[in-house]
């Protein structure tokens, strides 16, 4: 299945947090994701636990600051 395919099942958070990242030159953090898209924190949240859920997106620790995660798509 085509990450396209797998988008069309999803919610529109999950799309939205998709989309933002698909743009960004880099990996960015749930508060820069919600300021891309204008949405909540916790609907970013649950965007990126449903592209979590399909192997869709990718974290690691900010470098610069540990208390937050960085989120990028993952490679296919």
């Amino acid at each position: 299945m085509s990450s396209d395919e797998m988008l069309a099942h999803l919610s529109p958070s999950a799309r939205l947090v998709y989309l933002a990242l698909e743009d960004a030159d880099r990996p960015l953090t749930k508060q820069e994701i919600a300021d891309r898209t204008y949405s909540k924190t916790r609907s970013v949240t649950k965007g990126i636990s449903d592209l979590r859920d399909v192997d869709l997106i990718d974290s690691q620790l900010d470098l610069e600051d540990n208390r937050y995660r960085r989120y990028s798509l993952e490679k296919l």
